[in-house]
């Protein structure tokens, strides 16, 4: 009979695998998309804010969004590092450019640009766009995307942000996954 420390390991590595590799109930994913389980957390969009807050982008009168890119803080390497709620006010608000590196192209956010591999990263530089572009590097949990964004700013990109957490923050944020397996 196992332990309650080795029933306890069992069930945590259970859990995290079904986190990670299937939406509530067990299903498969409907058509290519991973539909997470978890509500959206964090304050209401800015879709969603006061009338005299936001104007809709068909009002005639409606200003373009502020490109909130130039406001990231860099780090000591040259780019920023994002969580998801930063992510999705960048997906609104700035033209961005959203980047995998993750060695294995299984899971990705919706509306991926460009999947590079780690490895592959310095071979592909001109399938980048400008060195002045927002780009947002992700993978499945954030560890490849860091040597990503300093790789980039020390070529010269000069707007590289990477995402804390990876694909794997976003879906458990409440976002879909598009399933690329």
């Amino acid at each position: 009979m196992l332990s309650k420390h080795s029933l306890l390991l069992v069930l945590v590595a259970f859990m995290l695998l079904l986190a990670g590799c299937q939406q509530a109930g067990g299903a498969a994913p409907p058509s290519g998309v991973l539909a997470s389980p978890l509500p959206p957390e964090g304050p209401a969009p800015p879709d969603e804010a006061e009338p005299d807050q936001a104007q809709s982008a068909d009002s005639p009168t409606a200003e373009p969004k502020p490109a909130i890119a130039s406001t990231l803080a860099k780090n000591e390497h040259g780019y920023a590092r994002i969580t998801v709620p930063q992510l999705v006010a960048l997906r609104e608000s700035a033209d961005l450019f959203l980047l995998q590196v993750h060695f294995v192209h299984e899971w990705e956010i919706p509306d991926t640009d460009l999947f590079i591999a780690l490895d592959d990263l310095p071979a592909r530089l001109d399938e980048l766009p400008p060195k002045d572009s927002l780009i947002v590097i992700y993978c499945r949990s954030g560890n490849w995307t860091q040597p990503a964004a300093r790789f980039l700013a020390e070529q010269g990109y000069t707007n590289v942000a990477d995402l804390v957490g990876g694909y794997s923050a976003w879906y458990a944020a409440g976002h879909p996954l598009l399933d690329r397996r």
